[in-house]
């Protein structure tokens, strides 16, 4: 769960609730138009709710749309977004797919997507879809969850429901009376990545990550030539590269609300000669702050987020519904905390790694979409021309850096992103599931213990340190085989009810049957699997 939406959570009074135990229901009884393969054409409904905190929701569901519009199928995707700031930047980032769908439905708000879902606009597609996708979603924050659930009985159809890599959606079998169906993602711990008894490609106990971006088409963009055009990097301006070679890149996606840890000192904000449309851009220019230890190593410890911080305060009212949640909480910069940040430690990493001595003056370029460095410096992006070491006394070493690395806070848009990423160097940033997931499955070492969903990345690493990256799941065939096979779709259902009504025991075992609303609520958003 992703708990900066803890503000939200607590606000929340569910309206759905289980007076009863709900009867055992054999998937195929309530899923009449699915006891075929799916033809062509054939209606497929997809929903994305995509959480106030980043955009990696609206990418799974991009790669979702992509994966099951490969069955030829009349899809219609609808994104829920948490305000229209939110999904003005989302539509942009998925424009591409978005406008190839059969249908393409986008709302501001999960109010907006709630007053259709009542208006009826969506019963036609619920009722007759050859299949229904909720990827990725989130139970028991929103309040489009009571009319959704409530069309989901009316026409008594079942769901596949998927969350971010590796969350879970609690006792699922219950609050939706055995009509959702949820399909584990991620990098499983497990010994998981073998098949269970079928030769189908689909037949797995875990549905694995996206591997879509390793079917996206290559654009041909030179990257290197084109952010080098954007900096003004050219040997009639005099800022290229010493080497005139050209730069390298350097791929760094952190979360936003991670951006204020990182501490950077503004040193000149250079005048822009605005005269001509010529001009050559001057950035500002900036040292970054880096937290030293004693030895003179990089300070090293574990920054705890604000996610972490807020899944405290949920761990202790899921103990005691009266306590009080502090939801005022905001992570500690690596100044504070005294451990060297993500991008510290990537800066270093680049300025002290071995390269021939003809390539040591090549200009690095590190883009940082999530940085926010606008904010603080003026500009989408700055020039670092130097580190200040700081050890945890107070006292600074100032080094000047040997050749020009720039940071640029400038999206990479999705269907660049394949192209984008091969050309840039192997040592990575990466940050959420898919982030991860792409760096992964291009060859890409996410280097940096990212600023969430650490067990994730620790998973991706570990996989890709054994070797069986091919062996992992694809989510993508996973959806795609669930429209083709009733055999399947049975497994999964049934494995889906055995684990929900698993964690409903767990959960009776923590919490009783009596539970506050904030106590179901944070049940059903996967507290406790």
């Amino acid at each position: 769960l992703r708990w900066r939406l803890w503000p939200t959570v607590c606000a929340v009074f569910l309206i759905v609730k289980q007076t009863a135990a709900t009867p055992s229901m054999d998937p195929a009884a309530t899923e009449t138009c699915h006891d075929h393969e799916v033809a062509l054409h054939q209606k497929v409904l997809l929903l994305t709710s995509v959480l106030p905190d980043g955009f990696g929701d609206v990418i799974f569901g991009d790669c979702a749309a992509q994966e099951l519009a490969l069955s030829s199928v009349d899809l219609t995707w609808v994104r829920i977004y948490s305000s229209a700031a939110k999904l003005e930047t989302g539509e942009g980032l998925v424009s591409n797919t978005s406008t190839v769908v059969a249908t393409s439905y986008a709302f501001p708000t999960p109010a907006a997507f709630a007053a259709e879902l009542r208006k009826g606009t969506f019963d036609d597609i619920w009722g007759t879809a050859a299949g229904i996708f909720l990827a990725p979603w989130i139970f028991g924050i929103h309040e489009h969850d009571t009319p959704l659930l409530d069309l989901a009985v009316r026409k008594q159809r079942v769901f596949w429901a998927l969350s971010e890599y590796g969350r879970g959606m609690g006792h699922i079998h219950e609050y939706t009376k055995n009509l959702g169906k949820r399909i584990p993602t991620g990098w499983d711990a497990r010994e998981a990545a073998l098949p269970r008894q079928s030769d189908s490609a689909a037949a797995w106990s875990h549905g694995g990550v996206f591997k879509t971006i390793l079917h996206v088409s290559h654009t041909g963009t030179d990257w290197r030539a084109n952010l080098s055009a954007r900096l003004g990097l050219t040997p009639e301006s005099g800022v290229s590269s010493a080497s005139n070679r050209p730069p390298r890149l350097w791929w760094a996606y952190g979360r936003r609300d991670s951006a204020a840890t990182h501490a950077f000192r503004l040193l000149t904000t250079p005048q822009r000669d605005t005269s001509n449309s010529d001009a050559v851009k001057r950035w500002p220019q900036v040292a970054k702050v880096v937290p030293m230890a004693e030895d003179g190593s990089l300070a090293s410890g574990v920054m705890r987020t604000t996610g972490e911080l807020l899944a405290e305060q949920a761990r202790e009212l899921l103990h005691d519904p009266k306590y009080k949640a502090n939801v005022d909480v905001a992570a500690a910069s690596e100044l504070q905390a005294h451990v060297a940040g993500q991008l510290s430690q990537l800066l270093v990493h680049i300025l002290t790694r071995d390269v021939p001595v003809e390539e040591q003056k090549t200009a690095e370029i590190v883009v940082a979409p999530n940085s926010a460095i606008s904010t603080w410096a003026g500009e989408s992006a700055v020039i670092v021309t130097h580190l200040e070491l700081l050890d945890r006394s107070g006292s600074k070493q100032s080094i000047s850096l040997g050749r020009p690395v720039y940071l640029v806070e400038w999206p990479i848009p999705r269907a660049e992103m394949r192209t984008f990423l091969e050309q840039c160097e192997d040592a990575v940033i990466a940050t959420g599931d898919q982030s991860v997931a792409e760096a992964v499955l291009l060859g890409k070492a996410p280097m940096i213990r990212p600023d969430a969903k650490v067990e994730q990345w620790e998973l991706a690493l570990a996989a890709m340190a054994d070797k069986r990256i091919d062996s992992v799941p694809d989510l993508g065939v996973v959806l795609r085989d669930l429209l083709k096979s009733a055999e399947l779709r049975f497994d999964w259902a049934t494995q889906s009810d055995e684990h929900s009504k698993a964690v409903a025991a767990h959960i009776n075992a923590k919490l009783g049957t009596s539970r506050s609303p904030d106590q179901e609520t944070l049940a059903r958003a996967g507290m406790f699997g």
